[in-house]
C-alpha cells in the first residue's frame, strides 16, 4: 500500500509532490512538479515490500533503459535517485491521457482504432527490438494513450525487460520462473522456454488487438491457472468468425500473431509494421458503430470489466525531449 505523501512534500529537494496519480503492485506514482523547469513529472516511488531486492533492480533497470531509449513512444526520462530518507524514485514527463485498459472500460475500439494502435506500437517496439530489448509485459494498462489518441501511445513500464545488448543489464530472472502478466503472457513465457525473443512481444500484443475488437473475456479466465492452461494448450477462435465487422486480412494477421510457435509469428515489430502497411487503412465491415464505441460481438457479451517517424537510438545528451512531449 502507498505510503501517504502529503501534497507539497519535496522529494529529493526537486519534485514537488501534488497528488497521487496512481499505485501499482511494488509502486505509487505521483504528479509532481519539477522544482528545476516547473514543468509537471510523472514521479514513480518504490515500495518497500515483498521481495525489494529483485523489485529493487527491476526499478533501477528501468531507468537506466529509460534513460538511454530516445524515441517519442518512450517515456522521457527526468531523473532517478534514492532519497534521504531512503526513499527510490524514479521522475518521467507527465503525459496527459489515458491508459487504453481504461479507454476499453468504455467500449470496444473500431477497427481503424486498433489498426492505428497497432501501427504505432509496431513502431515503437521495432525501435527497441532493433536494440535487442524484449518488453515482455505487453498489455492494456502499460499501453499510454497520449492526449487519447491512438496514433500517440506510448508503451509504459520496462521494470520486466530483458536486455541482451546492454552488458551491465542481465538477466534478473531464473528458470523456472514466469515474468510477464497472467493473460498476456506468450507460451514460450509460461513454458519458460530459454531465451525469450521479441515474438513473444508479437504474442502478447496480438491478445491486446484481439481485446480492443472482441472483448476480453473469451480468452482471460477469471483464475490463473486456467488462464496459463489456455496460453499453452487452446487456440484462440478466429477473430473475423467471432467479430464478423473484423476485416479478414486484419483477423489474418493477428491470428498469425497468436501463434503459438514463436517462429511461426511475425519476428518483431519491425516485420509487423510491414505487414500492417501492406493492408492499408481498413474499417469496419458495415461500419456497425455506436457513436466512439462499438457493439459488443456476440460472443463476448458476457461480463466485462467496465506521425513522421524518428530513428530509434539510445538517448544522448542532445536527444532528450522536454517532460510532456508526445510527438511522433
Amino acid at each position: 500500500m502507498c505510503a501517504h505523501i502529503v501534497p507539497g512534500t519535496v522529494i529529493a529537494d526537486r519534485f514537488e509532490v501534488s497528488a497521487l496519480a496512481g499505485t501499482g503492485g511494488m509502486s505509487c506514482v505521483y504528479k509532481a512538479r519539477d522544482l528545476h523547469t516547473s514543468r509537471p513529472v510523472a514521479l514513480k516511488i518504490l515500495l518497500r515490500t515483498g521481495n525489494y531486492g529483485m523489485a529493487l533492480q527491476r526499478f533501477s533497470r528501468e531507468a537506466t533503459l529509460i534513460a538511454e531509449l530516445s524515441h517519442p513512444g518512450t517515456p522521457s526520462f527526468v531523473a532517478s535517485g534514492n532519497t534521504a530518507d531512503g526513499k527510490d524514485y524514479l521522475a518521467m514527463e507527465w503525459l496527459e491521457g489515458e491508459t487504453l485498459s481504461r479507454r476499453l472500460e468504455r467500449g470496444l475500439l473500431t477497427v481503424r482504432e486498433c489498426q492505428l494502435l497497432l501501427e504505432r506500437v509496431a513502431k515503437v517496439l521495432a525501435c527497441i527490438h532493433q536494440l535487442e530489448i524484449v518488453h515482455r509485459d505487453i498489455k492494456p494498462s502499460n499501453l499510454f494513450l497520449c492526449d487519447a489518441r491512438f496514433e500517440r501511445v506510448v508503451v509504459l513500464d520496462f521494470g520486466v525487460a530483458h536486455c541482451r545488448p546492454f552488458g551491465r543489464h542481465t538477466s534478473l530472472t531464473s528458470s523456472g520462473t514466469m515474468v510477464g502478466t497472467v493473460g498476456y503472457m506468450a507460451p514460450e513465457q509460461v513454458r519458460d522456454a530459454g531465451a525469450i525473443t521479441a515474438a513473444a512481444d508479437m504474442y502478447s500484443l496480438g491478445l491486446v488487438a484481439y481485446e480492443c475488437l472482441a472483448g476480453r473475456d473469451l480468452y482471460l479466465p477469471q483464475h490463473a491457472a486456467a488462464a496459463l492452461a489456455r496460453t499453452l494448450l487452446e487456440d484462440r477462435p478466429v477473430l473475423s468468425e467471432v467479430c464478423p465487422r473484423v476485416p479478414a486480412p486484419l483477423s489474418a494477421l493477428i491470428g498469425r500473431m497468436l501463434i503459438k510457435d514463436p517462429a511461426l509469428r511475425p519476428q518483431d515489430g519491425a516485420a509487423l509494421q510491414q505487414e500492417l502497411q501492406a493492408l492499408g487503412p481498413l474499417h469496419d465491415i458495415g461500419d456497425k458503430t455506436t457513436g466512439p464505441t462499438v457493439r459488443r460481438c456476440a460472443a463476448h457479451r458476457r461480463a466485462t470489466p467496465p506521425s513522421p517517424s524518428r530513428t530509434c537510438h539510445r538517448r544522448g545528451s542532445d536527444a532528450r525531449r522536454g517532460a510532456g512531449d508526445c510527438r511522433g
